[in-house]
């Protein structure tokens, strides 16, 4: 279920992706969490309810890792 909060963001999709901030190698970290992860990361976080939580990663099959199996889901991180 989506969870209501005032940035009305409910995905990370291309579309959005120019907004998001990338650490130096271009990768961008996302912060799924219920409170805010502060100002300075917000652009880079989806809101999260109380409790239980499933994600999903949509994959489009234009690269070729994708294809052959090279290419590995990024595994989320739980910190505190």
């Amino acid at each position: 279920m989506l969870t209501a909060h005032p940035r009305n963001r409910y995905l990370i999709n291309s579309a959005i992706l120019p907004d998001r901030k990338q650490d130096v190698d271009g990768g961008i970290i996302l912060y799924v969490q219920k409170d805010s992860p502060g100002k300075d990361k917000e652009s880079n976080c989806l809101p999260a309810p109380n409790g239980q939580l499933s994600m999903m990663l949509r994959r489009y099959w234009s690269a070729p890792e994708a294809l052959d199996g090279t290419w590995k889901q990024p595994t989320p991180k739980q910190v505190e």
